[in-house]
């Protein structure tokens, strides 16, 4: 059975504008901007525990002159701050990311490899034919500080949920691709998986019509971005239930569940400014199900 959620509009924040957007969010979000990082923590963050992550929130164009006059390639998921801030308004819980591009550090992999040669397979753009290269990341140990603090702000709010938003490119097939690490175990098994998928997209369907949106979103469990390799995800959600499984104190209790979703450009960059109005209650809904669906279901 389908979790259920009240569903007024007025739930559900709709931005037409970056003007609209920006004034929303400075009267009521009041942020922690400190070693490089951005977060916020809300009234009912203390109830509902949900905490929306972006960590390739910055975005930059980066030229690559050695192919071309026009060559160049993105790095970061444009838009993942926002939808991040958005959702977590809606929920009034919280929201963090980083202020500072994955070249130098990337807020999602492990702090200890900073500077050990990891790098990004990344399309270049502006160019005549297709050129795929490895591009380097997590270079600067510099900024091991900044990562350790991220984390440390995490572990310090305690969350029950965590949603790492991410960003997939327009040539991707899904709109939104819900990734719970390997063997399932963000969630705790395949079949919590396909339940919390099928039971989402029927939410959306419900959503989008309580709105009077049209619903043609494709949702998939991904296999391509499961989330796997995501630090935070990792450690606070794996590590942690394991450290309170060997603790008799704890065992059994308030066990974490998270997952990792990425959202097609195509939605996600809207004219190059906003997401979607249909991306923006995608984000929501969501969260507003995930939260549901753990107060409402025993998965452990």
């Amino acid at each position: 059975m389908m979790p259920t959620t009240n569903k007024p509009k007025t739930r559900y924040r709709i931005f037409n504008s970056s003007e609209e957007m920006n004034w929303f969010f400075k009267r009521n979000i009041n942020p922690v901007v400190e070693d490089k990082i951005e977060y916020c923590v809300m009234e009912k963050f203390a109830w509902n525990r949900i905490l929306f992550t972006a960590e390739h929130a910055i975005e930059k164009r980066i030229p690559l002159k050695r192919f071309g006059s026009d060559a160049y390639i993105k790095i970061g998921d444009k838009n993942t701050d926002i939808l991040a801030k958005i959702a977590c308004c809606s929920l009034r819980s919280a929201y963090i990311f980083p202020k500072f591009i994955r070249t130098k550090a990337d807020a999602s992999r492990d702090p200890n490899d900073l500077g050990k040669g990891l790098t990004l397979y990344q399309m270049v753009y502006g160019v005549k034919k297709k050129i795929f290269i490895n591009f380097p990341i997590h270079n600067d140990t510099n900024y091991k500080k900044y990562l350790d603090s991220y984390n440390e702000t995490i572990e310090k709010m305690n969350p029950r949920l965590i949603v790492s938003i991410h960003g997939m490119d327009k040539r991707r097939k899904f709109d939104l691709s819900l990734g719970f690490g390997k063997n399932y175990q963000y969630i705790s098994g395949l079949k919590n998986a396909r339940r919390f998928k099928n039971s989402f997209v029927e939410f959306l369907k419900t959503t989008f019509g309580d709105l009077d949106l049209d619903f043609d979103l494709k949702v998939n469990i991904s296999q391509l971005f499961r989330g796997e390799g995501n630090y935070v995800l990792r450690k606070h959600v794996i590590e942690n239930n394991l450290l309170k499984a060997n603790d008799s104190n704890n065992k059994g209790l308030d066990k974490r569940v998270g997952l990792q979703v990425e959202l097609n450009a195509r939605g996600r960059v809207k004219r190059g400014i906003l997401p979607t109005i249909e991306y923006q209650v995608a984000t929501q809904a969501l969260g507003r199900f995930f939260v549901a669906w753990i107060k409402g279901k025993n998965l452990f």
